[in-house]
């Protein structure tokens, strides 16, 4: 009888089928693992032979009380079985798996040396024989299940959910640990694999939902952000719409810089007629992406940015998002230190063309000021960059001005960048009322490490993206669970207590990102444009240009169950948590963050342009680099 060779063997998926909690095990589906079987078209496996393995397969998965699968797994008990039948050639001796089902191997006991005193649970790869009777349960709450199964878990094509949170996590950590190999050709994956997969497990470390989403999946997008120039001319204004479908198809989100655009009824030499300025154009990239949306596969968020002294900006503040004109962009204003200074001189401002440098017009910067407040007032928008202090930040001023916040505000980008981030849970770092600055430490140095790889993991949707990434590796390690964190400790949010330890926490995080990078770059090399940084003459040769931002974390914090970023909990009213001490806090973190920070500031119309004006001037002179809002009509 012919016998199939073992190396022809597929490996097979494990099909799941409608699990609602990991406490309630999981179940196979037995006829497709069936269908897998005869598509093999062996002439020996009949529909009997199938049928008859499926159930043999079933009964040994409920027997053993196995409740994670993976496809080594399964494909390992169906090789068993083709054996047992004279099927398949028996494996030779030398293939014969180093460690039983029920025996470490030699990598995990070395991580379990290496961590005496926290529990390591570990993933199923081809290095690492999953355990017989071993529960891989995450601690979720529904809500975090219900997010997973909406945004994050892999989906058939009927759109079902066919993996659990273990197997994402296992699915991300084997793709992330992957690029280790790059650098070092010896380096042990098992261990590696099993070091991101606790991370995450753990729920001390989550990356951004989509590198959860896309990571070790056929589409392989890992950043959620990109900038994207834009230049004065129809050929780069079109062109750029056109990388931005590609992205947003995929599920990004994109950002754009109108600034170069020459303003409304200017001159066009070229046709002797007159511009229609930025406004126009912003439309028709808003009605692009909602046309992309419907057939994308999430994503499709833009911003638009315009400095405060284009002479189309008192155009762009009108441009309403809730009337049907503008409803994929979120609006953002570039702020000089010379606009603020004309402010608080009550001196006029100069509106200037972007394509000649000359002023077109004057204006009382007192009145442009109260025509952007209300807008925030009235809308939430437009959020605010602080140009100048961004560009004092600049790790790479040879390689242009900062062009842009992404999507999500927390990051100046250069064009063609785009973001690389996770945020590390604070609330698991206190025991007791204790801090473990040992713990954070070690967590800050995976989860660092994690993210240089998620740069060479990533499959970039333009070349252009790819060379800009890579070309400064900039990171953005964040936080979560800050509100958590403080009620651990008995520290009140609006507190000087809690401000110095936002600073001291900060501070601690980032000079441990900086350490780490400093060690990978040792190992991998400095960014290729590190002598061309600010770094170029110090002894700190980095890896990465930066390596923190703080983000908003409104799924990764629901999915580990802590309050997001460095806010309070939602349930905390207005009273007590003013804006000001929202900014107060967000100073204390944004002098040890090298990116910015986002995190909304609660605005209605209810609080008045005076005090709006003041909660501004406060964020401009404590050093913010920008600052977001949120219509709260409660506020």
């Amino acid at each position: 009888m012919e016998l199939l060779p073992r190396k022809d063997m597929p490996q097979f998926e494990p099909v799941l089928t409608d699990f609602q909690n990991q406490a309630k095990g999981i179940k196979f589906k037995k006829e497709v693992l069936i269908e897998e079987l005869l598509s093999i078209g062996h002439a020996k496996i009949t529909k009997q032979i199938a049928e008859l393995i499926g159930d043999e397969i079933e009964k040994e998965i409920q027997r053993r009380k196995i409740q994670f699968l993976s496809s080594e797994l399964i494909s390992e008990m169906v090789e068993g079985k083709l054996e047992e039948l004279g099927l398949i050639r028996p494996r030779a001796k030398s293939e014969q798996p180093k460690n039983s089902p029920t025996e470490l191997a030699p990598e995990v006991l070395e991580v379990l040396q290496q961590n005496p005193n926290e529990n390591v649970i570990l993933p199923s790869t081809s290095n690492i024989a999953p355990l017989a009777n071993q529960t891989f349960a995450v601690a979720l709450s529904d809500k975090a299940l219900e997010i997973l199964k909406q945004s994050i878990l892999a989906k058939d094509e009927k759109g079902e959910v066919v993996e659990t949170p273990e197997q994402m996590f296992n699915r991300v950590a084997r793709a992330i640990a992957s690029p280790d190999t790059k650098y070092s050709p010896s380096e042990n994956l098992a261990r590696r694999e099993t070091e991101f997969f606790n991370l995450m497990v753990s729920l001390e470390f989550l990356p951004s939902p989509q590198i959860l989403a896309n990571a070790g999946r056929a589409l392989g997008l890992l950043s959620s952000c990109f900038i994207l120039p834009i230049h004065d001319t129809m050929e780069s204004i079109f062109e750029t719409l056109k990388q931005a479908a590609v992205i947003q198809k995929s599920g990004g989100n994109t950002g754009f810089s109108f600034n170069r655009l020459r303003p409304h009824h200017d001159e066009i030499h070229s046709t002797h007629g007159f511009s229609s300025g930025p406004i126009p154009f912003m439309k028709v990239y808003d009605a692009a992406t909602e046309a992309v949306r419907l057939g994308g596969i999430g994503g499709g968020y833009n911003r638009s940015y315009l400095s405060i002294s284009h002479p189309d900006i008192f155009d762009f503040l009108d441009v309403e998002n809730s009337s049907h004109q503008m409803n994929t962009f979120i609006k953002s204003v570039g702020i000089t230190k010379n606009f603020m200074k004309t402010v608080e001189e009550d001196t006029l401002f100069a509106l200037t063309n972007p394509r000649t440098g000359e002023t077109v017009r004057q204006v009382k910067a007192v009145k442009l000021f109260r025509e952007l407040i209300r807008h925030i007032q009235k809308m939430g928008e437009p959020h605010l960059f602080f140009v100048d202090t961004i560009e004092k930040g600049n790790p790479t001023p040879l390689s242009g001005n900062l062009e842009e916040f992404d999507p999500c505000g927390g990051q100046p980008l250069l064009p063609y960048e785009s973001c690389t981030h996770g945020a590390i849970n604070l609330a698991v770092c206190v025991e007791g009322d204790k801090i473990r600055w040992d713990k954070l430490k070690r967590i800050v140095h995976s989860s660092v490490h994690f993210l240089d790889n998620v740069i060479e993991s990533n499959h970039y949707p333009l070349p252009e993206i790819e060379t800009a990434a890579k070309r400064n590796r900039k990171i953005g390690l964040g936080i979560m669970g800050w509100a958590d964190f403080l009620i651990q400790l008995k520290i009140s949010y609006t507190s000087y207590e809690a401000e110095t330890l936002a600073s001291q926490l900060m501070n601690f995080i980032q000079n441990e990102a900086v350490a780490i990078s400093c060690e990978l770059g040792k190992k991998r090399g400095v960014f290729p444009n590190y002598y061309e940084s600010v770094f170029a003459d110090s002894v700190v040769k980095r890896r990465h240009a930066v390596v923190t931002a703080l983000f908003p974390t409104p799924l990764t914090s629901q999915i580990a169950g802590v309050s997001a970023g460095i806010e309070p909990w939602p349930a905390t009213t207005e009273e007590e948590i003013s804006p000001e001490w929202k900014i107060k806090m967000q100073a204390a973190f944004q002098r040890h963050t090298e990116n910015g920070i986002s995190d909304p500031l609660f605005i209605s119309e209810a609080i008045s342009v005076e005090k709006i004006e003041k909660i501004i001037l406060l964020g401009y002179h404590l050093g913010l680099k920008g600052m977001a809002f949120t219509l709260c009509p409660t506020a």
